[in-house]
């Protein structure tokens, strides 16, 4: 559901356009449901910083949302001179992703949730008669699965930053008990 990246987002509402993105483009079965806590949190996970990489590469946005991910690719490329691949974009994605996500629960960000005021059922479209609100904490558990984050704090798990080359952060969320 459309609610679940602000709950998640880092800075505010993402609103990344994600969920109208077909799954498939995502890397996903063509059979995802956005309207499932389970495909909603797959959605979210599977596109995590498109937008984010976009602003890194001082493009529009508005122009590329949506656009096949290879031909964003293509496209720096062309204008680096650079040999980047789009499975390379996407552990930038998720790096930047853990990095706002470890310096948020640093500094008191929980594990994510949305106002009741976002809960309100749509009349009209696929989320017809359905809440959020009412779905979020099983959605925020399997959006945290995905990411590879602690499901109770929110909190990158040390393993994933391991894989994405940020032992750095490791100790600064996890500190160490000084040994006596």
């Amino acid at each position: 559901m459309f609610n679940l990246d602000t709950a998640m987002s880092d800075h505010g509402s993402e609103e990344e356009g994600r969920l109208v993105i077909p799954p498939v483009v995502l890397g996903l079965p063509p059979t995802t449901d956005m309207m499932t806590p389970e495909g909603a949190a797959a959605i979210n996970a599977a596109g995590c910083g498109r937008i984010t990489f976009y602003d890194t590469l001082v493009i529009c946005k508005n122009t590329l949302n949506g656009a096949d991910w290879d031909v964003t690719i293509k496209m720096l490329n062309a204008a680096t001179g650079w040999d980047f691949t789009a499975n390379e974009s996407k552990i930038v994605m998720r790096r930047i992703k853990n990095i706002a996500r470890s310096f948020n629960t640093r500094h008191g960000l929980g594990r994510g949730a949305v106002s009741p005021k976002y809960g309100s059922m749509p009349r009209e479209g696929l989320g017809a008669g359905k809440s959020f609100y009412e779905i979020q904490e099983r959605a925020i558990d399997c959006y945290h699965e995905f990411m590879g984050w602690d499901k109770t704090t929110g909190k990158p798990l040390p393993e994933t930053l391991h894989n994405l080359k940020l032992d750095y952060i490791i100790n600064d969320l996890y500190p160490q008990k000084i040994q006596s």
